[in-house]
């Protein structure tokens, strides 16, 4: 008799003890003629000459069902997180963690959800979640998204920036999916934005177009026009409307008198001085005698 160390085995009518073949293994030595033993379905061994079960290897994205013996795939939001581990009991398929997901079986590892997207729990996600409107996400692999600020929006899902309110319009809280329209507090469209004063590198006040407005009080009348409140019937109606002669309107409802006029009694027009201009040295409207 012949007997064949573990890993070896005796072919039928041979004399020589051969390495088990890929996918076999021999655990101990025995009598002449003992063969193999085949790997479980879908295993298979790195090298002949197996010695035991443990040299048995699922393919990578595979671990091994104990109970039926039988390589599995990872399902979808898992992943294999051992492969390169070479006893099949040893490895297991694991989730995705938050801000990552696997969208296919027999997953090696989870992919970070991209900018504008998020995956929020660890239970394994086999997809990210755009960020909802009025909310927006820069960087990859997140778990959540952030609203908008106060003065920004967003109209689209998935963005990865909000957009200032422009010229005219404004948002007071965070996480808005659109913004006011100044219009609402006026009677007409016409004239009708939001400004910002500044000082100039010369230290003069001046005032510009304002994108981002965050409250309705940055809702003014533009260069040029006048505002106009109406107060007929009990009820304060604004408008803007142009400036007139004599006038210079700089914005944000601020209005100055050019030297040699006065301001009329209705706050919205002027006369011109004849006699006497001194007496019309300009400035803030109210301050002609």
């Amino acid at each position: 008799y012949v007997n064949c160390w573990s890993g070896y085995f005796l072919p039928a009518n041979g004399t020589v003890c051969e390495r088990c073949p890929h996918g076999r293994y021999r655990t101990a030595a025995s009598e002449t003629f003992d063969e193999c033993a085949a790997c479980p379905e879908g295993a298979n061994t790195s090298a002949p000459g197996a010695l035991n079960q443990d040299f048995c290897i699922c393919p990578r994205g595979h671990v091994m069902n104990r109970t039926s013996k039988r390589c599995e795939a990872c399902f979808a939001g898992k992943y294999d997180a051992d492969p390169e581990k070479a006893a099949y009991f040893s490895r297991q398929c694991r989730n995705c963690s938050a801000g990552t997901f696997s969208a296919a079986a027999a997953s090696v590892g989870c992919s970070a959800c991209s900018p504008g997207k998020f995956a929020s729990s660890g239970t394994g996600s086999t997809a990210c979640i755009d960020c909802a409107k009025g909310r927006y996400m820069r960087h990859a692999q997140q778990t959540s998204c952030i609203l908008c600020p106060a003065g920004w929006y967003s109209s689209t899902d998935g963005v990865t920036a909000c957009t200032a309110c422009p010229p005219g319009s404004f948002s007071a809280v965070p996480g808005q999916m659109s913004c006011y329209d100044c219009a609402a507090k006026f009677s007409s469209r016409e004239g009708v934005t939001t400004m910002y004063e500044y000082i100039t590198p010369e230290n003069n006040t001046a005032f510009a177009p304002l994108s981002g407005a965050m409250t309705e009080e940055n809702c003014v009348c533009d260069v040029g026009m006048q505002l106009k409140v109406d107060s007929a019937g009990g009820a304060n109606v604004s408008e803007c409307v142009p400036c007139h002669q004599g006038m210079t309107c700089v914005g944000m409802n601020k209005v100055e008198i050019l030297p040699g006029f006065a301001w009329d009694e209705d706050r919205l027009s002027t006369y011109r001085c004849i006699e006497n201009e001194g007496r019309c040295p300009g400035g803030a409207r109210g301050t002609c005698a």
